[in-house]
């Protein structure tokens, strides 16, 4: 399968819309809300990336998110309970990686995901 000859890192970055740990407090802020998550996929081998990132688009086919908007750049999928949107970013071809966010569904986050992929 790809999975066993493919090697990569993946990174995970997740971004709240106020700090989850104040500055001196002793436990999490339980008003920080996640705005958005991205996973970073690094894979060297530009065409192995690519088969990878479009692997990642045919099993969110799969698990019944619908596609809303695609171009030669990548995807936006809206989930299948149509909470989140999830943007499949092919653009960085020259960095050796793709990214795939997480991002509540709104329009101001979908057309953020439709600026994201150019």
């Amino acid at each position: 399968s790809l999975m066993q000859s493919v090697n990569f890192e993946i990174l995970l970055h997740v971004f709240f819309d106020e700090p989850i740990v104040r500055e001196g407090a002793n436990q999490l802020n339980k008003t920080a809300w996640l705005e958005n998550a991205a996973v970073q996929v690094w894979i060297p081998d530009i065409f192995r990336r690519y088969a990878f990132s479009n692997l990642c688009v045919e099993e969110l086919k799969k698990l019944g998110c619908k596609e809303h908007y695609s171009s030669t750049n990548g995807c936006i999928f809206i989930s299948n309970n149509t909470k989140n949107i999830i943007v499949v970013d092919k653009n960085d071809v020259s960095e050796n990686y793709f990214l795939i966010w997480l991002m509540p569904n709104n329009q101001s986050n979908i057309k953020l995901g439709t600026i994201i992929l150019g």
